[in-house]
Formats: structure tokens, C-alpha cells, sequence
């Protein structure tokens, strides 16, 4: 399955603000498993992005 634009948008905002930074610095894997520390990871960068 080939990720569509839209989903590229929606990353693309995840990483403005911060919330997500890739696998390594120049990729991105949208189709790997997200961790219990990932998604805890997530969370707290969104609550911190909202209240800026």
C-alpha cells in the first residue's frame, strides 16, 4: 500500500510542531509498529504544543 497524500499532509504537521521526528533524521516509516514509549512520547509533545 503506497501512503497518499493526505497522509504525507497529516505527517507533515505531526513534524512541524514537533510531535514526531522520523526514524532517523531524513526518513519517516508510517507503516511500523508504534511503541507504548512512542505513543506515550506523542502525547505529552501534543499537550505541550497545545498549550504554547
Amino acid at each position: 500500500m503506497s501512503p497518499s497524500y493526505e497522509q504525507y499532509k497529516n505527517i507533515e504537521v505531526l513534524y512541524h510542531h514537533e510531535i514526531t521526528t522520523g526514524t532517523t533524521p531524513t526518513t519517516f516509516d508510517p507503516y511500523a509498529p508504534v511503541t507504548r514509549q512512542q505513543f506515550a512520547t506523542f502525547i505529552m509533545r501534543s499537550l505541550n504544543a497545545s498549550s504554547k
